[in-house]
């Protein structure tokens, strides 16, 4: 991990005209995690206080972030999903109607040397949604910050 990077704050601050979510998160907050996505390794970051896992290429040089997985945080609302019949993933749903994303599905995977091929870790996969800009969000983070944006304030 980068020094600097430790001691940065990342902070997300969003409209509250927008009623969008607040993310004020100390950057040592964000860890690394690899997802294996169809033939490649994606790398992503995690924090469990930000309830986010997006691409880790949201991640500029001095420590923010700029990307449509970061942006669409703010935006989306559990109060405008449309259900559907035999139920979804609602982060899923989210993704589809809101974002006009596409949704993949990952298997969390080992950090190893650059160019190695990943090896599938234990546990269930992840499902995410790629945006616009290619960058990626967990259909979870999509579903807690959907919810979380349409309670009242």
């Amino acid at each position: 991990m980068r020094p600097h990077f430790a001691a940065t704050l990342l902070m997300l601050l969003f409209s509250p005209s927008a009623r969008a979510s607040d993310l004020v998160v100390a950057a040592a907050d964000w860890r690394p995690r690899v997802y294996q996505i169809l033939d490649g390794r994606d790398p992503f970051l995690f924090s469990r206080s930000a309830h986010a896992i997006v691409s880790a290429g949201c991640r500029r040089p001095d420590g923010s972030f700029a990307c449509d997985a970061v942006r669409v945080l703010s935006r989306v609302r559990a109060d405008k999903i449309k259900s559907v019949p035999g139920g979804a993933d609602p982060g899923a749903l989210v993704c589809l109607q809101q974002v006009q994303g596409t949704v993949v599905t990952g298997r969390p995977a080992l950090l190893g040397a650059k160019g190695s091929r990943a090896a599938n870790l234990p546990g269930g996969e992840a499902s995410f949604c790629v945006l616009p800009d290619k960058s990626l969000v967990s259909t979870g983070s999509l579903d807690f910050h959907a919810h979380r944006n349409s309670r009242p304030r």
